[in-house]
Parts: structure tokens; sequence; C-alpha cells
């Protein structure tokens, strides 16, 4: 790997600090764990993000969860879901989704199907709690197989969604330091647009690089005892820094 500046290191650990206190800092992990409804929002938060413009699926995302709310009668009754049957849940979508003059409401066909992969999921649990199953899971030293039941139930939840959702969550619940190297660099770390490019310019990366090595460097890196930040922070200071270029530039500019 060639020489790495380890202050510019250090400035991108600082932003995934800044991407905590915007996206994960007013979030209640006791709620997440107490409230399956809350459980579902928060994996839903990450789920929508599908590589499209942020703006879009929040839209889709804050519909969605209207939607549910109004069949569950603002009650958080899984119950009052599962009466309708998948399939007919399913055509309910739909239906509404078509009824928007040609502009959908909830996204694509396959938005509205990992909405319903994802309830037949939690139908299979306990308390229908996917944090709490997820944190369980974590707990056990079953990582790995956590990350791909995710994959294989769940249209639309790819590695990349399947590490965002979980780099989060670990994040949230402070958990990092519980799960091996390699497990981080296999389950812990998506590699987007963004963060490829920060990491080609601060110079892990090179272009055409396979997400395996960049994982493997920006670890590497990141634990060297003459930088030692956290390789989360740093993948989501990576991500905030290539998606808020130009507010953090704003932000200097403004600070200066």
């Amino acid at each position: 790997m060639p020489q790495v500046d380890s202050e510019l290191v250090r400035s991108v650990a600082y932003y995934g600090e800044v991407y905590e206190e915007r996206f994960l800092r007013d979030i209640d992990g006791e709620a997440l764990r107490r409230d399956w409804y809350e459980a579902l929002t928060f994996f839903f938060s990450k789920a929508f993000f599908q590589g499209r413009q942020d703006e879009i699926s929040s839209r889709f995302f804050r519909n969605t969860v209207k939607f549910l709310d109004g069949l569950m009668r603002q009650q958080r009754d899984f119950q009052l879901l599962k009466k309708y049957g998948w399939e007919r849940l399913e055509k309910l979508f739909n239906d509404e989704n078509k009824d928007r003059n040609k502009k959908r409401k909830f996204g694509k066909d396959r938005d509205i199907r990992m909405v319903i992969d994802t309830l037949k999921f939690i139908d299979q649990l306990d308390d229908k709690n996917i944090v709490n199953y997820s944190l369980n899971k974590i707990d056990r030293g079953e990582l790995d197989e956590l990350w791909n039941c995710l994959r294989q139930n769940i249209i639309q939840v790819g590695p990349k969604i399947a590490s965002f959702y979980l780099r989060d969550l670990v994040s949230l619940f402070g958990l990092e330091s519980k799960i091996s190297i390699d497990e981080q660099i296999m389950y812990l770390f998506p590699i987007d647009t963004w963060v490829r490019k920060i990491c080609i310019k601060v110079g892990i990366a090179s272009s055409g690089m396979k997400d395996r090595e960049i994982r493997d460097r920006m670890i590497t890196l990141c634990r060297n005892k003459s930088i030692d930040v956290s390789p989360l922070k740093f993948n989501m200071g990576a991500w905030y820094l290539g998606k808020h270029a130009l507010d953090v530039l704003l932000d200097e500019y403004l600070r200066r």
C-alpha cells in the first residue's frame, strides 16, 4: 500500500463521528429492543436506500411507514397486518402504488416485495423484533449466519444493504470490540460509490480494486499504531464525506 497521510485518515474517521451524531444519536436503542415496530422502521431506514437519490429513498420509506401505520390503525399490532394475508397485503401496496398518477409512492415492485419479505421474516420471530434477533445473533457469535440470513430471505437486501444495517446496529449498540477483525471485514463495511471514491482519494484504493481488498486495506490502515482509529468510523466517515462534500467544504469555510 502506498504511503497514506495519517492526519487525512483521522479526518475521515472524525466524520464518522459526525455521521453518528447526525444519523444515530437520536435513535433510542432501548426503544428498538422494546418495540418491534421501532425495530422494523430502523431496518427499513437502511433497506430502502438502494443507491438511488436519498430524497427519493426517504420518500418511499416515509410513505411505507405511514401506510403501515394506517393499516394497523396506529396500534402497532403485528396481528393487524398479518390478518390481511401476505398476498393481499402486497396487493394493497401495489394498488396504492399505482393510484398516484404514475408517481410511485413506495418505490418499485421490488421495494414492496422487500417490505412483505421483511414482514414474513419477522413473523417467524417470537417477539417479531428484527433488532433483538440481530443482537442475539451477534451476541452468540453468529454474525455470518445473520448476514446471510438477511440476504437470503429478504429481496433487495444484498451484501451492501445487509452490511449497512449491521454496521449501524453495531455502532449504535457499541459492539465493535466484540466482533473479530475478520468478521468486520466480511460483514460490516459496505463499499458504495462514495466510500470507494474517498478511499481512492486517500490512497487506500485504486480504480477497479475489488471491495474485499478495499476493506482489508481500510482495516489494516485504521489499526496501524501510528493512526489507531475505528475502522467503522472511517467507513461511515468516508460515506459522509463523499455524499456531503459540498456541505463539509462550506462548513469549513464558514468556520474559518
